[in-house]
């Protein structure tokens, strides 16, 4: 048995890899650890590179079967790659259900295009309360957007360099710094402290998300197969005011053609299209996998919105007593007061609807901020 404990050589292909047992976090829940995020941890207890131990991996995989395959790029995504590594981990340490973090696993069922999304992200606040700070499945899923438990926006690059997080992170950082200044990331990055979405107004895909996952990791993962598109379809056709396909793409934001090459087979349902067609057809999305009954159950379904939906269908729910109070602090000292356009930008509310919740404010603000463009201005002439 190999031990790499310490910088050791790379091993090669016929050697057997030993390493220590490690317990994946949120287990049995929506919020169980991705893969790469496991691999990074594992890594740390090693005292290697997140990298390194990838290889390690990897090689006792290709040592296992004979077969040749390349290191997946994304730990997470649904594929023969991700899942054969995934499984290979799981008998290195010990550790059954590592076979079934990130979505590997599922690559024969579903492997959906662009499931994961384009960076990674992570929760600020949940870096803060974390007693083991790690990363959840659910916040590499497309669609997935907000943190479930905060409220608050996913973030994906760190406040003091601005840099992205990437899958393979040095052995000298933890989850909750930065691999490139090691710097803390607890803190989100925007101009001023932006207040928490309100309830109402939280983007309801995350918590999909998250409750798909949590089916995913209970019993009912021995039930999944394919997504019944065609089923979906058609309650969401139901639920429309015309009761017709093309009503159905207005309303999800997506073009009929899209939805009929996956009904006709020749594409995939990709996870936010799924996910858009559960809010409108008012079913859980563990049902559309066989994970459910499709007969009415307990679901985060049951209390969600279209503000998921594209733009011009959204009715959104703004926290206007916490925007107002942030519009003060704003300016003060007011020569940092920022334009209304920006301010309006940052808390996703128009420079007009501010104009009418707080006319004497906006004023005042726009005011504040010419006026230290001019001083700006003189002071460059």
């Amino acid at each position: 048995m190999t031990s790499i404990e310490l910088l050791a050589p790379v091993a090669t292909a016929r050697e057997i890899l030993s390493l220590r047992p490690l317990k994946p976090l949120g287990l049995d829940t929506g919020m169980v650890e991705s893969l790469s995020s496991f691999v990074f941890r594992l890594a740390a207890l090693h005292r290697v590179p997140s990298r390194q131990l990838a290889q390690y991996v990897q090689r006792g995989a290709i040592a296992a079967d004979g077969q040749v395959r390349t290191l997946p790029t994304r730990l997470d995504v649904p594929s023969p790659e991700a899942h054969a590594f995934a499984r290979m981990l799981a008998g290195l340490t010990m550790q059954p259900e590592v076979e079934f973090l990130g979505l590997g696993w599922m690559h024969a069922q579903w492997a959906p295009n662009r499931p994961l999304a384009g960076s990674n992200r992570w929760c600020p606040e949940c870096f803060a309360t974390m007693e083991t700070p790690y990363c959840p499945l659910a916040w590499s899923v497309a669609g997935c957007t907000t943190c479930s438990k905060h409220g608050c926006r996913l973030v994906d690059i760190c406040q003091h360099c601005a840099k992205p997080r990437s899958d393979w992170l040095p052995a000298r950082t933890d989850h909750s710094h930065c691999q490139h200044c090691d710097n803390p990331l607890q803190r989100e990055v925007v101009a001023s402290d932006a207040p928490a979405l309100s309830k109402a107004a939280r983007p309801d895909a995350s918590a999909l998300v998250v409750e798909l996952i949590g089916n995913m990791q209970s019993t009912a993962r021995e039930r999944f197969r394919p997504p019944d598109f065609g089923r979906l379809l058609q309650e969401a056709v139901q639920r429309t005011r015309r009761k017709t396909i093309s009503s159905v793409a207005e309303t999800a934001g997506f073009s009929e053609t899209a939805l009929q090459l996956v009904t006709s087979g020749r594409n995939t349902p990709s996870v936010d299209m799924i996910l858009r067609l559960c809010v409108i057809a008012r079913v859980p999305p563990g049902t559309v996998f066989g994970m459910r009954e499709w007969t009415s159950e307990v679901s985060v379904i049951d209390t969600v919105s279209t503000s998921m939906l594209p733009q011009k269908y959204r009715r959104p729910t703004h926290d206007w007593e916490s925007i107002r109070v942030a519009m003060i602090q704003a300016m003060s000292p007011p020569g940092k007061a920022p334009p209304l356009q920006e301010f309006a930008l940052r808390y996703e509310v128009t420079p007009r609807s501010l104009r009418q919740q707080f006319p004497a404010m906006s004023k005042s603000l726009e005011t504040l901020a010419n006026r230290r463009k001019s001083e700006a201005l003189a002071t460059a002439s």
